[in-house]
């Protein structure tokens, strides 16, 4: 009974030397920015557009009106003229990129992740103009037509879409009647 008594007794002691000694360990530095900094939470990632996008700099920072300049290599970027909105122009070279903001002597990196979308172009022949409204449906717009229209040009219906690459089901949307493209070979049963 004393060895079983001396075996939970030992347990114990080791068990509270491991509390003690970890407990005693400097605090490990905290990833979230001290109390003043202007960055809020941690930056979450900036996905571009094609083109240029727009960035409410109060969705990064407390005060947007401390931040002095940012810094994308690759791109251009400008201010709007009440300074609470940036404009990003271009894509960073390289597919994941930190955009900088300067407040005073103090620098905040904001993680960016490139574009990776195309332009492609949806086309309708028509040269008689037989169609008074041509839209698409599909994937790419939530199957909803509105988001769809076609402009007549050149003997054709047209529109370019931005897109990541990858397969998209559609529908073409020919004066309110829903059909597939007679243009495109692949299609697939509903």
């Amino acid at each position: 009974m004393s060895v079983n008594l001396r075996k939970k007794s030992y347990k114990l002691t080791i068990i509270w030397l491991w509390l003690a000694l970890t407990g005693c360990q400097p605090q490990q530095d905290s990833i979230l920015p001290e109390t003043g900094h202007n960055l809020v939470g941690l930056g979450s990632i900036i996905s571009l557009q094609p083109g240029q996008t727009t960035l409410l700099l109060s969705d990064y920072f407390i005060s947007p009106q401390l931040i002095d300049s940012a810094a994308l290599v690759g791109t251009t970027l400008s201010r709007s003229s009440t300074g609470d909105t940036l404009f990003i122009k271009g894509q960073p070279l390289t597919p994941y990129a930190a955009l900088y903001f300067y407040s005073g002597d103090t620098a905040f990196a904001v993680p960016v992740k490139k574009s990776n979308k195309q332009p492609v172009v949806f086309r309708v022949a028509d040269p008689d103009r037989k169609y008074h409204t041509v839209q698409i449906a599909g994937d790419l717009n939530q199957w909803n037509p509105r988001n769809g229209h076609l402009e007549y040009s050149d003997g054709a219906w047209q529109r370019t879409f931005w897109l990541p690459p990858g397969p998209y089901q559609y529908k073409l949307v020919l004066d309110g009647q829903w059909q597939l493209d007679p243009a495109n070979p692949d299609s697939i049963d509903n």
